[in-house]
């Protein structure tokens, strides 16, 4: 069990460095660790081809847009895209669509996303939304990670459309982001906590 005991020697790397961390942030080098002890990444063309890695970040992601859903349901109660779209990127995970399908609805939520930013819109629930639309764009092509390069970037360097699902989702809980004034810290550290202890051991140990 070397690859379980590595997870676990990342995940109490991570959670030192967040118990240190004065904005409750999980910082995006130590998520990285996360995704690569997940198992590897592989490719069929720009598509990631399901491997064990790929699934279990993929459920990794989807947990963390499920935990934030309810932001967005109860902002915007009608409005059932994004829990449409992560059924349909679970069952894309499951081989039952295909992946124009998920691409599309992707898309067209995140331009919904958008135009809810550009109409002044509740940003926490917003948040959500694109966490569930990056939790699609993680079950077509994976996280981007390289194991040897996980320490040069940060979250605050990247467009944010390279944002990925729990960093948005840690956005929606928290009210905003690490530098937004007014953002709830101990709420962000309360969904990261949640990611280390729970979500990130669960996919590992119920996918195979």
């Amino acid at each position: 069990m070397e690859e379980s005991a590595h997870l676990e020697d990342v995940i109490r790397q991570a959670e030192t460095n967040l118990s240190g961390n004065p904005k409750g942030e999980l910082i995006l080098p130590y998520r990285k660790r996360i995704w690569a002890a997940l198992g590897p990444r592989e490719f069929s063309g720009k598509l990631a081809t399901r491997g064990v890695g790929h699934r279990r970040r993929t459920a990794l992601a989807i947990l963390s847009a499920r935990q934030v859903l309810a932001i967005w349901e109860n902002v915007y109660p009608t409005d059932k895209d994004p829990s449409r779209l992560i059924v349909l990127s679970e069952r894309y995970l499951g081989g039952q669509t295909d992946s124009r399908s998920v691409e599309k609805d992707r898309d067209a939520l995140w331009t919904h996303a958008d135009g809810l930013v550009h109409q002044g819109g509740d940003m926490a629930a917003i948040h959500a939304g694109y966490a569930a639309a990056k939790a699609a764009s993680t079950a077509l092509w994976d996280e981007n990670f390289e194991e040897d390069d996980m320490d040069s970037e940060l979250d605050q360097d990247l467009d944010p459309y390279e944002w990925d699902a729990a960093f948005q989702a840690a956005g929606a809980q928290a009210d905003g982001f690490p530098w937004v004034d007014g953002a709830s810290s101990e709420r962000r550290r309360g969904f990261w906590n949640w990611y280390l202890h729970k979500a990130a051991r669960s996919v590992y140990d119920e996918i195979s």
